[in-house]
């Protein structure tokens, strides 16, 4: 989840103001450094700058229009992007609440109830795996099957049928392999129809 003011931007106190780190709020591995930064704070008695900006010196800040109609008098720099400003005191207290962040949370328990009603999902199979609906009808794959017959180059079928010709020919070779499979299946069974009866056949003349 994105924090509003990611950024806090953590400097000496004026008129230097000079940076001393600049930490992404959203990174977990801010966290690593965060006892460094809290000695930084405590030795050079540090303020903090927290915004939606690296630097927020630098930054351009998003404003409300101008104020009567005058481009020198610039608006008020909007809620969602006002910085806020830490003193010293205020920082540590923030990093130290930020250095636990998450710590204290405890692990979800689910009643015995939910887990007696819980049931092992029954693997997919070849009549109910979810299939992506395709988007050429089969009327289209048979046109572009003859157009394809007659010599016509698979971007002059796109063109003809309105349609990405790499689209045309991914669903005719879906299609192929498709019927290529039920081919394969028949025969298969054709085969252990056939070894069956042989069986048969040999059980009754002995």
């Amino acid at each position: 989840m994105n924090t509003t003011l990611p950024y806090l931007l953590i400097c000496t106190q004026a008129p230097s103001l000079e940076t001393l780190h600049v930490l992404n709020l959203d990174k977990k591995s801010t966290l690593r450094n965060i006892a460094e930064v809290i000695d930084d704070v405590e030795f050079f008695k540090a303020i903090g700058i927290r915004s939606n900006y690296k630097n927020p010196f630098k930054a351009k800040f998003i404003r409300t229009g101008e104020i009567n109609n005058n481009p020198l008098n610039s608006g008020i720099i909007k809620s969602f992007d006002r910085p806020k400003r830490y003193s010293t005191q205020e920082l540590l207290d923030f990093l130290e609440t930020y250095k636990v962040r998450g710590k204290d949370k405890k692990p979800r328990q689910v009643h015995q109830n939910s887990l007696k009603n819980l049931k092992k999902a029954k693997p997919w199979t070849a009549e109910t795996k979810p299939i992506k609906p395709r988007q050429i009808s089969d009327e289209t794959i048979h046109k572009a099957e003859v157009m394809k017959a007659n010599g016509m180059s698979w971007r002059q079928i796109g063109d003809k049928l309105l349609l990405n010709f790499n689209s045309i020919r991914s669903a005719i070779n879906q299609k192929n392999r498709r019927e290529g499979k039920e081919i394969h299946h028949k025969r298969h069974l054709s085969e252990k129809q056939s070894i069956s009866l042989g069986k048969n056949i040999h059980q009754n003349t002995i």
